[in-house]
C-alpha cells in the first residue's frame, strides 16, 4: 500500500484481499507482492477469550466466529476503515454455501464494505504465472484437489480430490514418533523408548516437527523395491519439547512420513493416480498440454524433495497397465513458482484485483441488501430477472484473464 495512498480526490483505495484457508488465513492489499499477515484460521471471542476454528463451527455459530475474526483482521492487523475498501475473497469451488453467505453478511451488514468479489482459489495461481492452461494441484491442509484449466475454463468433469493433506502427514508423524522415537530427560539423564506421552503430541508440535525435520525422499530404486539391498536411513535429530525433555526424531520418521502421498490408501487412491485420472478425463487434444503445464501449490508442497518425487512417480505410474492404454504421455513438466507455493492463490487475487476490473465484477452492498442472498456461481437465481441474470453472469465470469494479465505472444 503506497505511503501517500488516498491523498488525492476520488482515489480508489487498494482492496482488501483475504484467503481464508482451512489452516491459515492470508490477508493484505491488492497490488502487493505478498500478504501483510499470515495467521491461523481461528477466531477468539472478544468477551470470553475462547478460541475456535472458524471452519469447525456449525452454520448457526459461523457468523459470530467470522465477526470476531474479521474484526481482528481489520482493526488489529491492517488498521483500516472497512467502509472505505472493497473486499476480494479467495474461495474454493466447493466452499459451503452457508459459510460464504455468512461471510457476506458479516462484511456487508456489520463492517459496511462497499463491495466484495469471490474468486476461485484453484485458478488464482494461474494469474501469478500469467498462463491460462494448466493442471493445478492444490495440496491443502485436509485434502488435495486436482483440477485442469484450459484457456481459463475449468474442466469440472476432470476434477479429482484425494483425502490426503498436511493433516495426514501430521498423523503419520505422530504414529511413527510414538513407535520409533525416544524421549530424553536432560535433568536426570534418563531415556524413555518408545516415547510415551498421554494423548500424543499437539498439532502445533507435529506441524513444527514436519516443517523442521521431514523431507520427501526419492522414489525407491529397483534394488530397494526388491529388498535386495539395505535402505540407507537418514541421521536422527534432536527436537526439544521443553527445557527438560528432548525427543530424538528417528531418521525413518524424517524420510518416510511423507510417503503417504505416493502409496495407495485403503480406497486405492494416491496423488499420482489422481493426477493421471484428471488428465485421462480431459479432452484428448488437451492431455499433453496439461501434462506439460503442472502447477503445484499449497504449503505442504514446499517440503524438500516433494516436486522431484512427484514428477518421478508420475513417470512410473503412467507406464502401468491402468494408464498405458489411456494416455500416450511420457513427459511431465512443472512450472517454477514465482512466489512461495503457500501464497500463490493470494498473489493471484492481488494481481487480478489490481487490473481495473474489480469495480465492474464486484457485488455491491446495495445489490446484496436488495436481493438478500448471495447467488452461487454454479446456478442462476430464479428470482432474478433476465437482465440481472446477465449482469450476474458477467460479474461471475472470472475464468478469463483480463487483458492486462494475459501473457504477451512471442
Amino acid at each position: 500500500m503506497p505511503v501517500y495512498e488516498g491523498f488525492g480526490i476520488g482515489v480508489e483505495r487498494a482492496a482488501v484481499v483475504l484467503d481464508i484457508g482451512s489452516a491459515y488465513t492470508k490477508c493484505g492489499f491488492s497490488g502487493e507482492a505478498s500478504p501483510r499477515f499470515i495467521i491461523p484460521s481461528k477466531s477468539e471471542n472478544l468477551i470470553t477469550k475462547k478460541t475456535v476454528d472458524i471452519w469447525s463451527v456449525g452454520p448457526s455459530d459461523v457468523a459470530d466466529a467470522l465477526l470476531d475474526f474479521i474484526y481482528h483482521i481489520y482493526f488489529r492487523l491492517l488498521s483500516i476503515t472497512p467502509r472505505e475498501r472493497r473486499v476480494v475473497v479467495c474461495e474454493s469451488l466447493v466452499c459451503p454455501h452457508y459459510f460464504r453467505q455468512a461471510l457476506a453478511n458479516v462484511l456487508f451488514k456489520h463492517f459496511e464494505a462497499p463491495s466484495m468479489l469471490y474468486l476461485p482459489t484453484q485458478q488464482l495461481p494461474l494469474y501469478s504465472l500469467g498462463v491460462q492452461t494448466a493442471l493445478v494441484v492444490d495440496v491443502g491442509h485436509s485434502e488435495t484437489s486436482i483440477i485442469p484449466f484450459v484457456e481459463g475454463i475449468p474442466l469440472l468433469g476432470s476434477w479429482q480430490s484425494v483425502a490426503m493433506g498436511a493433516q495426514t502427514v501430521h498423523r503419520r508423524v505422530n504414529e511413527m514418533v510414538m513407535e520409533m522415537c525416544s524421549l530424553t530427560h536432560t535433568a536426570g539423564g534418563t531415556t524413555t523408548s518408545p516415547l510415551t506421552l498421554k494423548g500424543g503430541l499437539s498439532s502445533a508440535i507435529l506441524e513444527d516437527i514436519t516443517v523442521r525435520t521431514c523431507f520427501v525422499r526419492g522414489p525407491p530404486s529397483s534394488e530397494e523395491a526388491s529388498e535386495s539391498t539395505a535402505v540407507q536411513v537418514p541421521a536422527s535429530v534432536d527436537y526439544p519439547l521443553d527445557e527438560d525433555k528432548t525427543v530424538i526424531i528417528h531418521g525413518r520418521v524424517r524420510s518416510d512420513a511423507a510417503d503417504v502421498w505416493f502409496t495407495d490408501d485403503i480406497e486405492g487412491s494416491c496423488l499420482p493416480r489422481a493426477v493421471l485420472d484428471a488428465i485421462a478425463k480431459a479432452p484428448v487434444d488437451c492431455r499433453r498440454l496439461l501434462a506439460e503445464n503442472l502447477v503445484i501449490v499449497g504449503g505442504t508442497s514446499q517440503l524438500p524433495g516433494f516436486r522431484y518425487r512427484f514428477v518421478k512417480e508420475l513417470g512410473v505410474w503412467v507406464k502401468k497397465e491402468c494408464f498405458s492404454s489411456q494416455l500416450s504421455v511420457s513427459c511431465f513438466k512443472l512450472h517454477e513458482n514465482t512466489v512461495p507455493a503457500n501464497v500463490m492463490a493470494w498473489v493471484g487475487a492481488s494481481v487480478y484485483s489490481a487490473t481495473g476490473v474489480l469495480k465492474e465484477r464486484s457485488l455491491s452492498r446495495d445489490t446484496f441488501q436488495e436481493k438478500g442472498k448471495l447467488p452461487d456461481w454454479t446456478s442462476c437465481d430464479p428470482e432474478l430477472s433476465s437482465a440481472d441474470a446477465l449482469s450476474w453472469q458477467k460479474k461471475r465470469s472470472v475464468y478469463t484473464l483480463p487483458t492486462s494479465v494475459q501473457p504477451k505472444s512471442t
